[in-house]
């Protein structure tokens, strides 16, 4: 008599000749069972254990997004500080001829005046010498000048 499978409601001819499917017990052993329960509490801890590294991955990654994004805040404020100090420095030089400016206009008058004084001292100190230096010549009978 041929056996059945159940799925297909057909006849099972692929068995050698004199095996009978009843005479075979297919229920589990204890062994197998605390096989199948290791293997499932086996797969469990597996699941929760890459659930728990991937969510340590997804962490990092955004951890190294956020650092990246620092950085690049971090670039870009230091572009805007040289930038300034660009501006600054320019400005500087700019301003600073502007005050040498307004300053010699300031001081102009009185540096004239100190300069004309100064030029009057001059003229004297010259004369004066020019005087001593006559009258030294004279003294020593060298200048044969008007008298």
């Amino acid at each position: 008599m041929p056996v059945r499978n159940a799925k297909y409601q057909r006849p099972l001819y692929a068995l050698p000749g004199g095996v009978n499917l009843a005479e075979f017990d297919f229920t589990p052993t204890w062994q197998e069972l605390e096989f199948d329960r290791y293997h499932r509490a086996k797969l469990i801890y597996e699941k929760e254990w890459m659930l728990a590294s991937m969510k340590g991955l997804a962490e990092i990654g955004l951890e190294i997004e956020e650092q990246k994004r620092r950085n690049a805040l971090a670039d870009e404020q230091e572009q805007i500080y040289e930038w300034f100090m660009e501006q600054a420095l320019k400005e500087s030089e700019v301003n600073k001829k502007f005050l040498a400016r307004c300053q010699d206009e300031l001081d102009g008058p009185y540096l004239r005046a100190q300069l004309a004084k100064l030029d009057k001292a001059g003229k004297e100190i010259r004369h004066e010498l020019a005087e001593i230096e006559k009258t030294e010549m004279i003294r020593r009978g060298v200048y044969k000048g008007r008298r």
